[in-house]
């Protein structure tokens, strides 16, 4: 995902992201109940959990990227409030069917698996309104489209003292970064990737990714992002 972010840029991130989740959301919801077709949900289930992984890691950078610096922890916060109240509601439908409908019809699991569609398809309609993070543009040094950018989030022209303290400071903030991770200000992207990348293979980071890695695994085989219904 790293490099998607790095590479592709925070919107395009969002997009194969959500694309992938709304494909795997139909897989789910038209996926049938014989041993020959589950197959179709197993590859649904997978591919929705790669979506949500893509926008879990993209949403909170680019919200944060995209705030202004007094609001940007509250907004932030709010990313992880949705995404908790998301899984309430989530588990509230799965209640609500498993009281109220006959595990033997096909819609007490069609109905979980498309109610996914409803929040993604609510994120790709927009989409078109959806603007590139001015940091990712400024470190592709793409300033012009940065400005432009901050000009339309902050409905502030171009040359406002505001928005120039605004670039200023990201600029400085995306040296310190290449310094640190190159030894050199002037890092190009590609450089600094390796870097990162030659960074993450380090001993103690490898342990924190393993241990991430097995956070997540272990709360998906514990059945605490399981649904409820299952297949009849």
């Amino acid at each position: 995902m790293y490099f998607s972010l790095e590479l592709l840029g925070r919107r395009m991130t969002v997009i194969i992201s959500d694309a992938i989740f709304i494909v795997g959301a139909i897989f789910c919801t038209i996926g049938t109940v014989p041993t020959k077709s589950l197959g179709l949900i197993y590859c649904g289930r997978l591919l929705t959990g790669l979506g949500v992984g893509g926008i879990a890691a993209v949403s909170p950078i680019y919200i944060a990227e995209i705030s202004p610096p007094a609001i940007r922890g509250r907004l932030t916060g709010f990313f992880e409030s949705f995404y908790q109240t998301g899984a309430v509601i989530g588990f509230w439908i799965n209640y609500g069917i498993v009281h109220n409908m006959d595990s033997n019809d096909s819609n007490a699991w069609r109905i979980p698996m498309a109610v996914q569609l409803i929040p993604a398809g609510l994120l790709a309609l927009m989409i078109p309104i959806l603007k590139e993070s001015p940091t990712w543009l400024l470190k592709r040094g793409r300033d012009d489209e940065a400005y432009k950018v901050y000009s339309f989030l902050r409905m502030l022209p171009e040359d406002h003292p505001y928005i120039a303290e605004d670039v200023a400071f990201i600029k400085t903030e995306i040296a310190k970064e290449r310094a640190l991770l190159t030894g050199s200000e002037n890092a190009t992207l590609s450089q600094t990737m390796k870097a990162a990348a030659r960074e993450a293979m380090l001993p103690g980071m490898r342990n924190r990714f393993l241990l991430v890695f097995l956070m997540f695994m272990w709360q998906a085989w514990s059945g605490a992002a399981a649904i409820n219904c299952k297949p009849p």
